[in-house]
C-alpha cells in the first residue's frame, strides 16, 4: 500500500501534456483588426522562423509592414500585451483541483486533475489601471486618494451617479473575460467613490462628512 500511494503521488505530479514534445508542433492565432497574437508551443527558434515567414508574407503578398514596436518574439510566461490585455503562460504547480468524474454503472467519483503546462491567463495590465485613472483626473490610485473633477460641478448629483457609473462599468465590461479583475480594479472602485464623494461636496459647498442633502 505505501508502494501504491507513492506511485500515485508521483503520477500525480507529471503534467498530462508534454508541450515541447519534439515530434509535434502547435501554433495559435488570434486576430482582432490589425492586431494579431501567434503563440507557438515549440522552441524560441521556432517562433523566430515563423515571425520571418509571417513578415515576408505581408511585405511581399500584402504590400504591408509590421511595427518594429510591436512585434517581439517573448516567452508565453512572461506574457504580451494584446488589445489592452496581458496575455501569458503559467504551470499548474500543485497536484490540481478535485474534479467529478462518471462512474461504469452510473455515479460518479472525485480524482484529482493532474498537472498541466502552458495554462492561458488573461491579465489586466497595472499600466491600463493607472492610465485610466489618469486619463479621468481621479486622483491619487498609490494613496487611494478621490480628486474633485470641475467639469461635473454644474451637474446634479444623479447625473454625477450616472456618469461615474457609466465610466467604471465601461471599464469593467470590456475586462470581464480576466482572471482576476475584481482584485485588478478595486482600488480604481475605491479612488472613483471618493473622487465621486469629493466632487459632490464640492457641488453642494460641504464636507465630505456631510451634512448630505441630496
Amino acid at each position: 500500500m505505501k508502494r501504491i500511494k507513492a506511485v500515485t503521488k508521483e503520477r500525480q505530479a507529471c503534467s498530462s501534456v508534454d508541450p515541447m514534445d519534439p515530434d509535434f508542433r502547435r501554433l495559435r492565432y488570434c486576430r482582432y483588426a490589425d492586431d494579431f497574437l501567434v503563440g507557438v508551443i515549440g522552441s524560441k527558434a521556432d517562433a523566430k522562423r515563423i515571425r520571418a515567414e509571417i513578415e515576408a508574407f505581408l511585405r511581399d503578398r500584402l504590400n504591408l509592414e509590421v511595427s518594429p514596436e510591436k512585434t517581439r518574439v517573448s516567452d508565453a510566461s512572461k506574457g504580451s500585451p494584446f488589445l489592452g490585455f496581458h496575455v501569458c503562460a503559467f504551470t499548474l504547480r500543485s497536484a490540481g483541483s478535485m474534479a467529478d468524474r462518471s462512474k461504469v454503472g452510473g455515479g460518479s467519483r472525485r480524482v484529482r486533475r493532474r498537472p498541466t503546462r502552458g495554462n492561458i491567463k488573461l491579465w489586466v495590465p497595472r499600466s491600463r489601471v493607472y492610465g485610466f485613472c489618469r486619463r479621468k483626473k481621479l486622483g491619487n490610485l498609490d494613496l487611494r486618494n478621490g480628486r474633485v473633477r470641475p467639469q461635473f460641478l454644474d451637474s446634479s448629483v444623479a447625473e454625477m451617479v450616472i456618469a461615474y457609473n457609466s465610466e467604471l462599468r465601461g471599464l469593467a465590461n470590456y475586462y470581464a473575460i480576466a482572471d482576476g479583475v475584481k482584485s485588478s480594479l478595486d482600488g480604481l472602485e475605491l479612488v472613483m467613490f471618493r473622487s465621486l464623494l469629493a466632487t459632490i461636496a464640492a457641488r453642494q459647498r460641504i464636507t465630505r462628512r456631510g451634512p448630505w442633502q441630496i
